[in-house]
């Protein structure tokens, strides 16, 4: 092990930030048998290890906060441990970016803390589904939360997304979606840009309740796929530039 790897983990309020970041020769994990035990900073730590293809399950990460774009471009993963303890973890934003070897997510992983989840799943491009047990209900910002998950079929209805404010890009260039769940809670919503832009696939748009949206600048735009469109409630909307252009 690298010496200062191990002084890392021995300093309970240490941040491991850049200690692996863009370790692209990473293929085993020698720090699997580490001690993580009051680490609370998990920022960039593995960024950008293209080569790692599996993440060890029995690391105690129990007490990171903050993981942001921690697991960012580990392009070869292709599946994530669901017995991970992340239930203190706050920040997520850019967690999973472009990990576009990932084929699915564990709805097991307990993420109830998080609250940003902007750009968590972006570019995860070969995800073909999403869990709906997955608990994001304290998530308030989810900008380009799945932005260019392009294999993505379908999106659960049931997810609790009731907490969100922020919802730029969010569905960005999911082309697969052929439609969206009517039941799912965007009420809270209040910046819709870009949401659905090029969903080219979405056929139909449910009945959404985005009365308390002030924001959908591009908001459907290349929707060329959509033939019917609700009488939605978007009293409360103050930009609309390009929003159905095609």
């Amino acid at each position: 092990y690298f010496e200062e790897e191990l002084g890392a983990t021995r300093n309970p309020t240490g941040s491991l930030l850049n200690y692996w970041r863009g370790r692209t020769d990473l293929v085993t994990l020698k720090f699997a048998a580490l001690d993580f035990s009051g680490v609370t900073n998990f920022s960039v730590c593995w960024l950008g290890c293209s080569s790692l293809e599996s993440f060890p399950g029995t690391l105690d990460l129990s007490s990171g906060t903050n993981f942001y774009a921690c697991w960012y471009s580990c392009t070869s993963l292709e599946e994530f441990p669901s017995e991970l303890d992340l239930s203190s973890g706050s920040n997520f934003e850019k967690g999973w970016y472009n990990c576009n070897s990932l084929e699915s997510f564990p709805g097991e992983l307990d993420l109830s803390s998080g609250t940003n989840f902007s750009q968590s799943w972006y570019n995860c491009s070969s995800l073909e589904e999403f869990p709906s047990t997955l608990d994001l209900s304290s998530g308030t910002n989810f900008n380009s939360c799945w932005k260019n998950c392009n294999s993505l079929g379908e999106f659960p209805g049931d997810l609790n997304l009731s907490s969100g404010t922020n919802f730029s890009n969010c569905w960005y260039g999911c082309t697969s979606l052929g439609e969206f769940p009517g039941a799912l809670d965007l009420s809270s919503g209040t910046t819709f840009d870009f949401s659905w832009y090029n969903c080219n696939s979405l056929t139909v748009f449910p009945a959404l309740d985005l009365s308390s949206g002030t924001n959908f600048w591009a908001c459907w735009r290349s929707c060329t796929s959509l033939i019917s469109f609700p009488d939605l409630d978007l009293s409360s909307g103050t930009t609309f530039y390009a929003c159905w252009d095609s």
